[in-house]
């Protein structure tokens, strides 16, 4: 998710991490290589983060990423929990047919939001609904939680001032 926001469109990720290119067989090497210096000017994509404003505004299907008893305790109302690690099975992430079973209960034809605390583990449910066609952003319960105070914190001053 990263990548993209800073305008990386040819973007490749290893399914199972180094452990699964090891199990494969596949080449490894000890040694770092050098890559000659460049200027590296990212272009962000702002469309691929959702604003408290987006959230709230109902365009979007809300995914908590996070786990089950983290969404019990509390979530963004209206938000449907998928936890990150659904979507992968010993670090790989599942076949699309069970990863369309997952998200069944989404609507492909509508953006989704997904969020964790800080977004981090957020990325694997964003990028299985990218990957699978949906049109997804991230977002992060932080930003929501300071959103929600802050917004508490302008009606009490309004209150105090009527």
């Amino acid at each position: 998710w990263l990548l993209r926001y800073m305008g990386h469109e040819d973007i490749r990720v290893l399914n199972g991490g180094i452990d699964a290119w090891v199990e494969a067989g596949l080449p490894v090497e000890n040694s770092s290589i050098t890559r000659p210096m460049s200027t590296y000017s990212p272009v962000l994509n702002e469309e691929l983060y959702a604003s408290y404003d987006y959230v709230l505004s109902g365009k979007a299907q809300i995914v908590d990423a996070r786990s089950k008893e983290e969404f019990e305790y509390g979530s963004i109302p209206g938000a449907i929990n998928i936890p990150y690690d659904e979507v992968l099975d010993n670090k790989l992430i599942r076949p699309e047919s069970e990863l369309e079973e997952i998200f069944s209960n989404l609507t492909l034809n509508k953006p989704v939001v997904v969020f964790t605390t800080t977004g981090t583990k957020a990325s694997v449910i964003w990028f299985t609904l990218t990957m699978l066609g949906y049109d997804a952003r991230m977002y992060t319960y932080r930003d929501w939680e300071k959103a929600e105070r802050e917004e508490r914190r302008q009606l009490q001053e309004i209150n105090r001032s009527i």
